[in-house]
């Protein structure tokens, strides 16, 4: 199956699943002390993402592939430990990435855990052992959809309510080639999102040796919902936190890498933070949006291409509506980045070039402070050097 991501979580696009370098992203990915001191919030959101990293990543891939003859090239996409029999810990993924200094280092934060063990709903807890026990149903409502290749909305009614069977059977659906085996291949964890002691149900699925998804039930006002499910593949790897705080990431090509970061509150309404899609190592032109929103293209052309990485920032899930924020950096031949002054923005050619297509290149701690603000409101704590 050829697959894309052009943000970890897109439900189109099609690109060339080869081997990716090392990934910028991959100590973001391993980070389990990201997350969850927050507050309630009020809006639930139905994620789309889509981005031109197809675009970007297509000429990226055509190239690397001469420049990494007699080299091994690592897959910087997220993998998935959870296609084997009892091994859906949804602990996360190691590949073998040389990189210790990323940009994903700059995100940092804190999780707070207390209350998860001693704080215990019964009746909530009572609910989640007699769904996992093949009753009572889960109803669908399509809020907090994120799931890319298993669309739930393709195989669930909107209203409709479904026994942990019967959405499995649901689920197989989807492709001819999914098959899941209740007693091995799904898992469950009691979590607590919002850290209010009132347990929420974390259901992990692997379909294949390709797919698996995250699925989170709550008992609102006696019954049982399923307010998100998200997926993950070889190229696109979720995690979900014992406070329900999200992370995503993966790739989209060798030189195109994804991140992105959500949570569940204590309601149940999935809450989107932010992503980013780093494009390192530019080949051909680069397609960004303007502030219209278009989709333009950027030459490259007598550019130092092989140092440069432009990261592109979006605080909206539903690509439609993303305002995108660039960024420029210089990264040196083992993609480390190079120190720059605070108020540069690039090589003075390239942020013309940016300028001529009407896109704005913003400063790295510009751009950073925006994400350090969209985590305040609710209580995150962001740090960036």
């Amino acid at each position: 199956m050829i697959m894309s991501l052009a943000a970890c979580g897109s439900k189109t696009g099609n690109n060339d699943s080869k081997k990716d370098t090392d990934s910028l992203v991959e100590a973001t990915r391993q980070n389990d002390d990201i997350g969850a001191t927050y507050e309630s919030v009020n809006d639930s959101s139905t994620v789309t993402a889509e981005t031109d990293a197809d675009k970007n990543s297509e000429a990226a891939d055509t190239e690397n592939a001469d420049k990494t003859s007699g080299d091994e090239v690592n897959n910087a996409g997220s993998g998935n430990d959870t296609a084997s029999v009892g091994d859906t810990d949804n602990s996360g993924v190691t590949d073998n990435t040389d990189n210790s200094e990323t940009i994903a280092d700059d995100l940092t934060g804190t999780e707070d855990n207390s209350g998860t063990d001693d704080k215990v709903d019964a009746g909530s807890a009572d609910l989640y052992s007699e769904f996992k026990a093949g009753t009572p149903k889960a109803k669908f409502t399509g809020a907090g959809e994120r799931s890319s290749y298993l669309d739930l909305s393709s195989c669930l009614e909107v209203g409709e309510s479904y026994t942990v069977d019967e959405l499995v059977a649901a689920i197989e659906t989807v492709d001819p080639y999914l098959k899941t085996d209740l007693n091995g291949y799904i898992t469950y964890k009691d979590i607590d999102c919002g850290s209010d002691g009132i347990p929420e149900l974390l259901m992990m699925a692997s379909f294949g040796d390709e797919f698996s998804i995250n699925i989170v039930f709550k008992e609102i006002d006696g019954e049982l919902r399923i307010c998100y499910d998200q997926d993950s593949w070889s190229r696109c790897y979720t995690e979900v936190s014992d406070t329900g705080f999200i992370t995503t990431s993966g790739s989209s090509g060798a030189s195109v890498h994804d991140y992105e970061e959500a949570f569940i509150d204590a309601d149940g309404n999935y809450v989107f933070l932010y992503g980013f899609t780093e494009n390192m190592t530019l080949f051909g032109d680069f397609y960004a949006f303007d502030a219209d929103n278009e989709s333009v293209a950027i030459p490259t052309e007598g550019l130092d291409i092989e140092h440069i990485c432009i990261m592109d920032y979006y605080f909206e899930p539903d690509y439609q509506d993303r305002i995108h924020y660039y960024y420029c950096i210089g990264i040196d031949d083992d993609f480390s980045e190079v120190e720059w002054d605070e108020d540069y923005k690039g090589d003075e050619e390239l942020v013309k070039r940016f300028s001529e297509a009407g896109v704005e290149l913003y400063t790295k701690s510009e751009v950073l402070k925006m994400v350090e603000e969209k985590r305040a409101e609710y209580g995150l704590e962001f740090k960036y050097v």
